[in-house]
């Protein structure tokens, strides 16, 4: 059987700065599949709770802990509903401007940009995170995958690309007119 060439999941594309790209995450099917299930579940108790609260049948001295308890409760139900966006609709977004590079989490147009001086980036690289040895990884690291591209930044070691493969990440970094070094981890 002959394979056929991969498409890459990234695009290149002009944005109001200048050329960015735009990497999906990869998505995590189990997750985005079970997290609505398990946020309806936890939501009916946090529905349950409040009732308590709202109705008067709580007394004086439960009021206070399921107060506690619902804010813990819905900040909790607010990191897993980000989560589960992230692994659904999530993408890195790349860009170049005059004198920066940007790395943006965008999730439906919300994020966090960090914005890095271009003259302090260094030894930019396609670079494969390190394998967890120990086996202590989590099945689920809801969307925290390091990335496949690096650079260094003073004292320390900045990723992003985590939707890519090392293939693709060489594509990005070219298409970004940037030239990568190729750094193979330790066996």
């Amino acid at each position: 059987m002959r394979m056929q060439p991969v498409a890459p999941r990234s695009l290149r594309r002009e944005g109001a700065y200048g050329p960015e790209i735009v990497i999906p995450v990869r998505r995590n099917w189990p997750l985005i599949v079970l997290m609505p299930v398990w946020l309806g579940i936890w939501t009916t108790g946090i529905a349950g709770v409040a009732g308590e609260v709202v109705s008067g049948r709580a007394r004086d001295g439960e009021v206070v802990v399921f107060e506690l308890w619902m804010v813990a409760a819905v900040l909790g139900a607010g990191a897993v509903a980000y989560a589960w966006l992230w692994n659904a609709i999530g993408r890195e977004v790349v860009g170049l401007r005059p004198g920066v590079l940007v790395i943006r989490r965008d999730v439906a147009g919300l994020g966090l940009s960090r914005e890095f001086s271009l003259a302090d980036v260094r030894n930019l690289r396609v670079s494969l995170p390190p394998s967890d040895a120990s086996g202590w990884a989590p099945p689920l690291r809801l969307g925290r995958d390091p990335g496949v591209i690096a650079f260094d930044y003073g004292a320390r070691t900045v990723r992003f690309g985590g939707g890519i493969d090392e293939a693709e990440a060489s594509l990005v970094v070219a298409e970004m007119g940037l030239r990568p070094e190729i750094e193979r981890p330790a066996a």
